[in-house]
């Protein structure tokens, strides 16, 4: 401690050898965790249900080619796999167009 302020002396976290004491590593985790948190759970959130839509349309996809192993009529399909993919484009710009106003009003917020 520095002389009884209650702070810790940056002194004290440093070895005999210049290494860093893993005291000031849970210290530095823990400030950042508290700065960064809310971002990191939006981004999280964001991630999860990303994945989610994403492993829908995987399953779509899968249902396609078995429609098209099956003998499904080719041009029923194709108008079905041009929905797919752009069902596939307006996840990807929704959650990317989610993602960076998240990302910009959170830094803008502190």
């Amino acid at each position: 401690m520095n002389g009884g302020s209650g702070k810790p002396n940056n002194d004290e976290n440093i070895g005999s050898e210049g290494q860093i004491q893993p005291g000031f590593l849970v210290l530095l985790r823990g400030e950042l965790w508290r700065g960064y948190r809310d971002i990191f759970v939006a981004i999280l959130a964001d991630f999860v249900t990303f994945m989610l839509v994403l492993l829908a349309l995987a399953g779509v996809r899968l249902l396609l080619s078995l429609l098209a192993k099956a003998g499904f009529a080719s041009s029923d399909l194709l108008i079905l796999e041009r929905l797919h993919f752009w069902a596939y484009y307006v996840v990807f710009v929704i959650f990317s167009v989610d993602l960076v106003l998240k990302l910009v009003i959170g830094l803008f917020r502190k």
